[in-house]
């Protein structure tokens, strides 16, 4: 991992006594959106895509104010629909640079109309694209891309409630690898306005 930060000598004459601080490179680990509350999928609206809209406005905010406190530098995420896509959409809009790291090619091909498009939108931004499995779909290339995603960072914003295994293994694989984890699931369950009543 990147050393953090660097305080020069104030006793050498070449320097001034500043310190230098790499910002860290933030990595997602979060669920979809459905998954992101309490109600689960017993919230209904009466079109799934302005759901989708309203839960991705309130990730990003959220995605917004851990980027700032956390004095993010750069975002490499999966653009998985959910917090890595908010997370990544949230970064762009702050001019922080993001790499995306896709599982296999085409993996939005099956989401819908309004997904594809963010997707593509989001993927011409990014400053660095790579793939896991060029050949095409394969389960096991979703776990190998947010593996690639963690390695290349220092700092895990995740947003996990405690159930979903993928997200816990996740957050396993960055502890061992000694990387810094900040759970948001507090602040989205009491800022996101779905708090259980």
């Amino acid at each position: 991992m990147p050393e953090r930060e660097r305080i020069l000598d104030w006793n050498d004459p070449q320097h001034l006594g500043i310190t230098f601080r790499l910002k860290p490179i933030a990595a997602a680990a979060g669920g979809r959106p459905e998954r992101l509350t309490w109600l689960e999928k017993r919230i209904y609206w009466s079109n799934r895509t302005e759901w989708y809209e309203h839960m991705h406005r309130r990730l990003k905010a959220l995605a917004h104010q851990a980027l700032a406190h956390h004095d993010v530098g750069r975002v490499v995420a999966t653009l998985e629909r959910g917090w890595d896509t908010a997370l990544v959409e949230a970064a762009l809009e702050r001019d922080l640079p993001v790499d995306i790291v896709l599982p296999f090619r085409g993996v939005a091909s099956r989401w819908d109309l309004h997904h594809r498009q963010r997707f593509g939108r989001l993927l011409d931004k990014a400053d660095a694209t790579s793939v896991v499995h060029p050949s095409g779909y394969a389960a096991w290339a979703y776990a190998a891309a947010r593996r690639s995603c963690l390695e290349k960072s220092d700092l895990v914003l995740a947003l996990w409630n405690g159930s979903e295994d993928h997200v816990e293994s996740d957050l396993e694989r960055a502890h061992e690898q000694d990387k810094d984890v900040v759970n948001l699931w507090e602040s989205w369950r009491r800022y996101g306005g779905l708090a259980e009543p």
